[in-house]
């Protein structure tokens, strides 16, 4: 139970009652199972066995000669322009279809003119995104988010907690469109247009000397040796 909210266990009687599905389940039938979550423990001898088959996100996630065939049908998108929604985008189709639809109303692919045209797209993130998670969570993407690149100092820096990193890494491995980078240390960002919600949200959600004082801070100002308390306000409908 998380917040007096029910929750499944991985652990207790689901996962037994999938499993049992999975194996009665006959040759020409099957069981699709949606979760953010990689297949857990209860699942390897399955999963050994050729009963379980899973479709990561890297097999869904689109190519950019896929994204130049779907764009290919816009008058006006060459292989630059294509190149350029793929990499906002980040392979998620349902967000190229959204920048798709801003390019055939205005013409551009600029990511600052979004929030003024994609309303699906944010609502999306604001209720099955950003609202759904915990307000420690969403204090760490509102104080990060102005920053391209996210190690764990420059996210303790702007945040002021040592520990924050974790959230972030926790919602890479949920796919939550923070993607961690090659290389080591870990290293993070954003997905393009999750980062340009959560920059629209900031200066409605946090205090206006908050706002201010992180811009600054990203911006490479010297940082202030206190750093407030987290505030979040009611944001404007």
């Amino acid at each position: 139970m998380i917040d007096g909210v029910p929750t499944l266990d991985s652990a207790g009687s689901f996962s037994k009652l999938l499993l049992a599905a999975i194996h009665e389940t006959p040759n020409d039938r099957n069981v699709i199972i949606t979760s953010r979550d990689d297949v857990s423990a209860e699942f390897a001898r399955a999963s050994l066995q050729g009963l379980i088959t899973s479709v990561t996100w890297s097999d869904l996630r689109l190519t950019e000669e896929e994204t130049l065939q779907i764009s290919s049908d816009i008058p006006g998108i060459d292989g630059t322009v294509a190149t350029k929604l793929h990499e906002q985008a980040g392979g998620w189709l349902a967000g190229l279809r959204l920048l798709l639809e801003h390019y055939r109303n205005t013409g551009r692919v600029h990511l600052s003119e979004l929030p003024r045209h994609q309303d699906a797209l944010f609502g999306f993130f604001a209720t099955e995104i950003f609202n759904q998670l915990p307000e420690q969570t969403q204090s760490v993407l509102l104080r990060t988010c102005f920053l391209p690149r996210l190690s764990a100092s420059s996210i303790e820096r702007m945040t002021g907690d040592a520990h924050a990193w974790q959230q972030l890494a926790e919602l890479n491995q949920r796919h939550m469109f923070v993607d961690r980078l090659d290389g080591t240390p870990a290293t993070y960002q954003y997905h393009a247009l999750f980062r340009v919600f959560l920059r629209e949200l900031a200066p409605r959600a946090l205090s206006p000397a908050e706002h201010m004082r992180l811009q600054r801070l990203a911006a490479g100002s010297t940082p202030s040796t206190a750093v407030p308390s987290f505030e979040l306000q009611r944001c404007r409908k």
